[in-house]
């Protein structure tokens, strides 16, 4: 199978039998064909295992190698790989180069956005590389079901704007048109406020001065709290957030659960179903 991406193509010469994962959620669309990679990103330090609790139980009691971003080539190497994925993720061309010495390598499609790899494509090119393109489909129609049933039950989200904020060093941050995490609103029927479908972003999330935060007023807020933290602390903090009509008339959906918030971040076909169930009802209900 050969498998075109931003730094050419790569040639997987026969099914793999052992799978190196190293994009952020590579391995989900893996996992949920059957196939247990034999090392991952360990994205969030509670993660065990490596994965999400949506993706645990298809590891079959096993922990696979686990790598930090800064990716250790002799660790990858020594797992003798057959395929490395690497599409979740913004490598170079140092980078791919000293992946694909150790196997054939799968890098972000060109012309994709670091970290702004579609679900749909994702799942796509992962299948195809393992030979089971036809698995895939089957995952992307379910997933797309899912989400058709959600938009279609809430016909009133159609058209409304949002945004999704959080903090970052000081500073309130949002994510850009490009995110999976936008992908995944407009797909139910939302639209970018007019503030972030102007941008031409080169990264997946940007940061705003607090007098800044008016920009991203819109019918619907989705803010990421740390743990620990409420939304009064952090209106508290950044005291213009409280003056937007979105927060003030009760539209913010405020949340700090570290299991839906990456299931919505990682928008991964096994995670997209919890994202759904605990993002929908909510902006139903305040909408």
């Amino acid at each position: 199978m050969t498998i075109t991406h931003k730094f050419g193509t790569t040639t997987v010469p026969a099914a793999p039998q052992r799978v190196l994962s190293l994009g952020y959620t590579d391995h989900d669309p893996l996992l949920a064909l059957g196939i247990v990679p034999v090392g991952v990103i360990q994205w969030i330090p509670e993660w065990k295992r490596g994965v999400g609790p949506w993706a645990e139980p298809l590891l079959k009691g096993t922990t696979p190698a686990l790598f930090g971003y800064e990716l250790d080539f002799d660790k990858a190497a020594s797992l003798e790989p057959d395929l490395i994925l690497n599409i979740g993720f913004d490598p170079d061309q140092k980078t791919y180069d000293r992946l694909s010495a150790i196997a054939p390598t799968i890098a972000p499609p060109a012309g994709v956005k670091p970290y702004g790899v579609a679900w749909e494509q994702m799942t796509d090119l992962v299948a195809t590389a393992v030979g089971r393109k036809a698995d895939g489909q089957r995952l992307i129609a379910d997933t797309k079901a899912r989400v058709a049933e959600a938009a279609a039950a809430h016909p009133g989200f159609a058209g409304k704007t949002f945004s999704i904020a959080g903090t970052y060093q000081g500073q309130i941050s949002y994510y850009q048109k490009t995110d999976i995490r936008n992908q995944l609103m407009r797909s139910l029927g939302f639209e970018d406020t007019p503030f972030v479908a102007q941008q031409d972003p080169e990264d997946f999330f940007a940061s705003l001065s607090p007098e800044q935060a008016t920009s991203l007023d819109a019918d619907l807020m989705i803010f990421f709290g740390e743990a620990g933290t409420t939304q009064a602390s952090v209106l508290k903090a950044y005291p213009t957030l409280a003056t937007l009509p979105v927060v003030a008339d009760g539209r913010m959906l405020f949340m700090t659960d570290s299991k839906t918030t990456m299931a919505f971040s990682a928008s991964s076909v096994l995670s997209i179903p919890i994202a759904l169930e605990a993002v929908v009802p909510a902006a139903a209900k305040v909408l």
